[in-house]
């Protein structure tokens, strides 16, 4: 973060969990590859705990990052307990993990593009 930037990190860690997540689509057989692919994965950690709210601060400001900040972790949470409930409904009713892997997969190139555009927009 320090040197290319927040947003430029956050589309690097968010790549690098799509390259694990898509990993744990594609090779369910290859017990060294899905270990890896779930370290891959495990960058989204870095992006939510770490480049959100720099971006915040970058976005909002240092006068308005605390009330920006907590309302975003409040959606954030509400949105996680919403979306973890629908990962066990989409496996209840399709007895697999692939559509809501899937979604992740749309969901990371979608924001990877909005952040892609929020970069030019901010200049």
């Amino acid at each position: 973060i320090d040197r290319y930037g927040v947003i430029v990190s956050f589309i690097v860690f968010l790549l690098i969990s799509l390259c694990g997540l898509l990993l744990i689509l594609f090779e369910t057989k290859n017990a060294s590859i899905l270990f890896i692919a779930g370290i891959l994965y495990g960058a989204c950690y870095a992006v939510n705990k770490v480049a959100i709210p720099l971006m915040v601060r970058i976005f909002y400001g240092d006068e308005n990052y605390g009330r920006a900040y907590s309302l975003l972790s409040m959606s954030e949470n509400i949105a996680r307990s919403i979306v973890i409930t629908s990962i066990g409904f989409l496996y209840d009713v399709s007895g697999s993990y692939f559509i809501p892997f899937v979604i992740a997969v749309i969901a990371g190139t979608v924001s990877i593009f909005l952040a892609a555009a929020s970069r030019k927009i901010s200049g």
